[in-house]
């Protein structure tokens, strides 16, 4: 079947023209050329066409048509070709087929590799088209962290010509405060000889001091802890610097009268000592009348919300000793000092 396929090819395709083969007193039909295998002659009514094979095709007259050059007869002397066997031609062109069809199978696999290259590169190349999105989108983040910085730097180079600045006259102002302690400095610096002391004190019902008042002041600051009380400040006699407040409730602490009394023992002799008693001072401050009248003190024996103050040195009798009180509604009880230091 095949083969008789390819005979109707070759007979279809094969090309043709009057010439001037001797067809006269020949019977209709097709001949061989006597010299050229390539060609043979159509007669017809005493005429005759040429007609030419596909290149690569003999003229075998034996079957009547174009057949393939390898497995054809070239026609020779008057054109009768030799015999040949059906069964080669049929092997031959077999043969070719199946070469055809390894070749067919080889461009199918090709193809089928190509389909599987060509997918992989539609996936790499959406993959690329992904990754460039995300460059992208990640471009836009790093341009948009690059603006913000770029502001920051900005601000803080504003800030630092600022800083600068204020740096300069910072140093400007350095130069003259140092040019000014050095003009003071060429000053003498006359040691510090007395300090002004100033006690007030007030019983709960003194007019204008209604729940009492207990104040030590000493060159204008108040030391004193201001409660209900006996309220104590002591003065380095050297530096007339403060080294204590103290407050002891004589009204509603039993023990204060005893506490009291310890801590006026502790002080070594020369300490220069400030008393207030604030509110009322009378109920419990019986254990340190004493040690009060060890400070100089004439009447610390004091009467109910009686305003009691006084200015003293431990351990002598001082030409500034100031005691003074006020009965209940006649105080407060206001005393001063000008104290002198041991140098």
């Amino acid at each position: 079947m095949l083969w008789s396929i390819c005979l109707v090819i070759l007979v279809a395709t094969a090309s043709g023209q009057e010439s001037g083969f001797p067809c006269e007193g020949r019977a209709d039909g097709v001949f061989a050329d006597l010299e050229d295998c390539t060609v043979y002659h159509l007669c017809h009514g005493g005429r005759d066409y040429q007609i030419r094979c596909p290149d690569g095709y003999f003229w075998n007259d034996d079957v009547h048509s174009c057949r393939l050059a390898d497995i054809a007869q070239c026609c020779s002397g008057q054109g009768v070709c030799e015999a040949t066997s059906y069964a080669e031609d049929v092997t031959l062109l077999a043969g070719r087929v199946q070469t055809l069809e390894s070749d067919s199978a080889d461009v199918q696999g090709q193809v089928s590799s190509l389909t599987t290259e060509n997918t992989a590169l539609r996936t790499q190349l959406t993959s690329l088209k992904d990754r460039t999105n995300n460059l992208t989108v990640e471009n836009v983040a790093l341009r948009t962290e690059l603006t913000s910085q770029q502001g920051q730097v900005s601000s803080l180079t504003a800030d630092n010509v600022a800083l600068r600045t204020q740096l300069t006259s910072l140093q400007v102002t350095a130069a003259d405060l140092q040019g000014q302690l050095d003009n003071i400095s060429t000053v003498p610096i006359v040691p510090r000889t007395t300090i002004s002391a100033k006690v007030i004190s007030a019983g709960f019902d003194d007019p204008g001091y209604l729940g009492g008042r207990g104040e030590v002041w000493v060159d204008g600051v108040q030391y004193a802890m201001n409660g209900r009380g006996y309220n104590l400040v002591t003065v380095n006699e050297r530096t007339g610097q403060m080294e204590d407040s103290v407050r002891f409730d004589t009204y509603g602490d039993p023990a204060a009268g005893v506490s009291l009394r310890d801590f006026l023992r502790g002080l070594p002799n020369g300490r220069i000592v400030l008393i207030a008693v604030h509110d009322e001072g009378s109920r419990y401050s019986g254990d340190a009348m004493a040690e009060l009248n060890s400070l100089g003190a004439f009447s610390p024996d004091i009467a109910h919300r009686t305003s009691w103050a006084m200015i003293s040195k431990k351990g002598s009798k001082t030409s500034w000793f100031v005691e003074d009180e006020r009965d209940r509604y006649a105080g407060p009880t206001v005393i001063e000092a000008e104290i002198p230091l041991s140098i």
